[in-house]
């Protein structure tokens, strides 16, 4: 399985990421489920449009990092 990381700065605009966890849910409901969402904040707690706190399940600090060059 493959994990996609959705990354979510204070202040983001709630509409916009819920297309992403709108069709990655689809996806994995309706396909063959191999990619995994993880939001990943840059901080334990967001607050986003409309004065919504939201928590990730991620912070950014905690997310390694890969080489990705070849």
């Amino acid at each position: 399985m493959k994990k996609l990381c959705l990354l979510l700065p204070n202040g983001f605009e709630a509409v916009e990421a819920s297309v992403f966890t709108d069709m990655l849910g689809w996806s994995r409901d309706e396909a063959d489920g191999s990619i995994e969402l993880v939001t990943v904040g840059t901080r334990e707690e967001l607050t986003c449009t409309w004065n919504l706190t939201v928590k990730p399940e991620k912070v950014l600090s905690e997310v390694p990092l890969r080489n990705l060059t070849h």
